[in-house]
Formats: C-alpha cells, structure tokens, sequence
C-alpha cells in the first residue's frame, strides 16, 4: 500500500513538473517572441531612417547639381552674349551712321539694360573718335528712353489713388509687370508719399504705395531711394503729411513690412 501511494504522489509530482515545464517554456517562447519582433522592428525602423537620409542627400545632391548646371549654363550664355558683341564692334567703329545704328539695336537686344548703359558709358569715353560718336548716340537714345519711362511711370502712380477701383488694379498691374524693378518707379512712389507733396493722400492709394515700396525688386533700390526712403515712411508713420487721412490698422501693418523691407535692404548692403 505504501508503495502504491509513493508511485502516485511520483506521478503527481511528474505531472506537476511536466505542466510546470510547459508553461516556463510557453512564457519563454513569448518573451523571446517579444524581442525578437521588438529587434526586427528596431532594425526595420533604423533601416527606413538610413534610406530616408541617403535619399534626402541625393535629392541636395541633385539639387545642388542642377544649380551648378543651371550656372555653369547661364555663364555660356553670358559668353556668347559678349562673343556676338565683341563681333558686331567693326560696325561701331565704322564710322557710318546706319551700321552703328544697327549695331546699337542689336547690342540692346543682347544685353541686359544694365550691361548695354556700361558700354556705351565705356565707348563714350573712348579715344576711338567713331566707337566715342557711337557710345554717345547710345547714351542719348538711354536718356529718351528713361524720360518716356519716367512719364509712364509718373502716370501709373496717379492712377494708384484713383477713385476708380478698376483703374487702381491696373495701374498696379502695369507697375508690378513691368516697372517692378526699375529705381524710377521708386523715386516716383518716395515723391508720391513725401510730405511735402500738395495733394491729399488717398487712403487706398498710400497703403498701394507703400506696398509698391515693400515689393520692388532689389535692382530698383540705389543708395539715394534708399535713404530717402527711410525719410519718408517715417514722415508716413508721424503723420507729417498732415493734409492726409489718419493711419488705420492696414496701413500700419504694412508700414511695419516696408520698414522691415527697408532694415533687410540695409543690412544685405
């Protein structure tokens, strides 16, 4: 009898150990599962943050590429601009009024306003007696265009203020698509907004202004329209204009931009 209960508490004992295995080799199963499932996330996650950063420089590589493309481009355009200009000189040089002419015409069409006035400034001063006649005739034709410009311009700035809605839009339009980067729009606008100007402001016509100020180009500020320009929005933000209506919360929000505008300017140099 003895050995018989010693047989079935050695069963019992057996059995208890054999569930006791399972259920260690269960929860062993289930933690390994866990860190393998955590360490194949971890690796996946890292593996998606390494291909997003080898994408993101090839993106700034190409990108960077392209610009040095784009330059590289630009340049040999410059260069056969100034190629084709060096080979049009014999017709300044000639003496005859018709090819230099021509040859003025053609110079304007290649390059920019900026790079056409220094050369005919440069050939005015020349001591080649017919390349000298023809940088003058080139400098005149300059100062007709910006007295035609200046009018234009003058024009367009007094229809900013015009009662005529329609009429205000295009004129600035017209200023924004064509005079945007011009320093005579500028002068024009400053002396628009300048205190000592005779007419009254219009409301919708200096707030117009001075988002002119704040949108031209930077080729349209020379030192002088800056320095003036610092002169009169001060006056605008005083109220020295006196015979203008009073500043309402958009025109001074958009006195704050133009001074920003013009701290920017400053500062760049």
């Amino acid at each position: 009898m003895k050995e018989e209960n010693n047989t079935e508490k050695s069963k019992v004992e057996i059995k208890y150990s054999v569930e006791n295995i399972g259920i260690w080799l269960t929860f062993l199963g289930v933690v390994v599962t866990a860190i393998i499932s955590f360490t194949n996330n971890q690796t996946t996650n890292e593996l998606k943050s390494k291909q997003i950063a080898i994408s993101e420089r090839q993106t700034q590589h190409q990108r960077i590429l392209r610009t040095i493309k784009s330059e590289i481009e630009q340049k040999d355009q410059d260069l056969s601009r100034l190629k084709f200009v060096k080979e049009l000189l014999p017709d300044a040089m000639s003496g005859e009024e018709k090819r230099s002419a021509i040859f003025l015409t053609l110079v304007q069409l290649t390059l920019t306003d900026a790079e056409y006035e220094k050369l005919v400034t440069a050939m005015s001063s020349s001591q080649e007696s017919s390349l000298r006649k023809t940088g003058k005739v080139g400098l005149e034709g300059i100062e007709k265009k910006q007295t035609i410009v200046a009018k234009n311009i003058v024009n367009l700035i007094e229809q900013i203020s015009s009662d005529n809605k329609a009429a205000r839009l295009k004129a600035m339009g017209d200023i924004y698509q064509t005079y945007k980067g011009n320093s005579l729009m500028l002068s024009a606008v400053l002396d628009y907004l300048a205190p000592a100007s005779e007419k009254p402001l219009h409301i919708q016509g200096r707030i117009n202004a001075l988002f002119l100020l704040r949108n031209a180009e930077d080729s349209a500020w020379t030192v002088a329209n800056l320095q003036r320009a610092h002169e009169v929005v001060s006056s605008v933000e005083s109220g020295a204009n006196s015979i203008g209506p009073k500043l309402g919360p958009q025109t001074k929000s958009v006195l704050q931009s133009v001074f920003s505008r013009l701290k920017s300017l400053q500062e760049s140099g």
